[in-house]
């Protein structure tokens, strides 16, 4: 199923509901990427094994039963100018081709 139709309040309702699990919810904007991203190079790195761990991580949590915020396992893909913790981040110059930084910028924090 394209879930690209579903805002993330719609997401999130889905997941509080357990209508959906972060990992489908995750699965399918990956498979959409997959599809259309070499048409359109909107994205410098995808981490698609990190993306699925966290999403199985979220989906445990919340079998055990964690509270569910807003953005509780709504992936995101944050601009390549954010500092994220094990995944490149150059924003988009050669210069800082390779940086992986050693920490999360307040931004993903937040995010997360």
């Amino acid at each position: 199923m394209d879930l690209a139709q579903f805002t993330i309040h719609e997401l999130h309702e889905k997941l509080k509901n357990k209508e959906l699990s972060s990992t489908e919810i995750t699965t399918s904007l990956l498979k959409r990427i997959k599809t259309y991203d070499p048409k359109i190079g909107a994205y410098l790195f995808v981490g698609e094994d990190i993306a699925l761990a966290q999403a199985k991580a979220v989906d445990q949590a919340l079998a055990k039963g964690a509270p569910i915020k807003p953005l509780t396992g709504i992936p995101i893909a944050p601009k390549d100018i954010y500092l994220t913790e094990g995944i490149p981040t150059t924003a988009g110059s050669k210069i800082l081709e390779g940086y992986i930084p050693p920490y999360n910028s307040t931004v993903i924090q937040k995010c997360r």
